[in-house]
């Protein structure tokens, strides 16, 4: 979701610095994000012990999933500040800036309109991928408790063990 402390991304004119600049700063916060969590991940021995990821699917244990849920809330931010250098149609991916909103939102449910704005796309394209999710069974619609008229969309646990196993492999070395 855009914060209102960011910028807003500039509609033309050139940037400040080369998309090639940027993409290096990125990899570099990445390398560093990685090399911190591989350190905190290996502090657990459950964890040291794995050989295929630093951190596997987390199995109803509070501690991996909030590391999990800080690592999707991070690339998320990566990704906004990226898109502040570069143009959208270059780089946006929005089922993959859904899944991390929903991702690291500890209820792993918001409401459509929510998610429109997670997705950083116009709203007819938000609701197209949410339709896709939806029919893959990564997402769920249904009315809100508080509210009949309002529309939450939920993580499956389909969805939340895919996103596991995908941000837990991208933390292995």
């Amino acid at each position: 979701m855009t914060s209102s402390r960011e910028a807003p991304r500039s509609a033309a004119g050139p940037t400040e610095r080369s998309a090639d600049e940027v993409y290096r700063q990125i990899w570099r916060e990445l390398q560093v994000f990685r090399d911190r969590l591989g350190l905190l991940a290996q502090s657990d021995e459950r964890d040291a012990a794995t050989a295929d990821h630093v951190l596997p699917a987390v199995n109803n244990d509070p501690h991996k999933r909030q590391l999990l849920s800080k690592v999707a809330a991070d690339i998320y931010a990566l990704r906004r500040r990226r898109n502040r250098h570069l143009p959208l149609h270059l780089v946006g991916e929005p089922a993959w800036d859904l899944l991390l909103s929903f991702f690291m939102e500890p209820s792993r449910s918001q409401t459509v309109g929510n998610a429109c704005i997670a997705a950083d796309v116009p709203t007819t394209t938000a609701l197209r991928w949410i339709t896709l999710l939806e029919q893959d069974g990564i997402l769920t619609r249904s009315s809100a408790r508080e509210d009949r008229r309002m529309v939450v969309l939920t993580l499956t646990d389909k969805g939340g063990l895919m996103m596991e196993e995908c941000l837990g492999s991208m933390l292995s070395p």
